[in-house]
């Protein structure tokens, strides 16, 4: 069994089928559905976006059930939803909104689980939650 997401906000289920489906919108204002592998540490894009994007552009995630912002209060720069594993664990998931990042972190209570080759650039989250 696959680990499920859901949007923090409204409960929406956000994976299917191995993919973790978004909206989101870049710095001109496009919107876009985007998908990612349910798979942590796996950073590729399972579609193709209609519009060009760089490396280190920001996105705006959104849930794309109930179009609420998908931000995380620990930094900006990452966003957070609720992932359920096969074994009912429920967990907070928070990564990067930057294009190119790496950075994942599992959070289950004052435990955290890192990913990515990036991931050492949020340690201070790791830290506040460790507190």
């Amino acid at each position: 069994m696959e680990n499920t997401f859901k949007c923090p906000k409204c409960g929406g289920v956000l994976s299917q089928d191995g993919n973790l489906i978004f909206a989101v919108e870049n710095k001109t204002g496009q919107r876009s559905l985007l998908m990612l592998s349910t798979k942590l540490g796996d950073y590729g894009i399972k579609n193709t976006l209609p519009f060009r994007f760089d490396v280190g552009d920001k996105f705006n995630f959104y849930c794309p059930v109930c179009q609420a912002p998908l931000e995380c209060e620990e930094h900006e720069d990452l966003i957070k939803v609720e992932m359920t594993d096969d074994s009912d664990h429920t967990y907070q998931v928070c990564f990067s909104r930057v294009a190119g990042e790496q950075s994942t972190y599992r959070i289950y209570g004052k435990n955290v689980t890192a990913y990515g080759q990036d991931a050492g650039k949020y340690e201070n989250l790791i830290k506040e939650v460790n507190l």
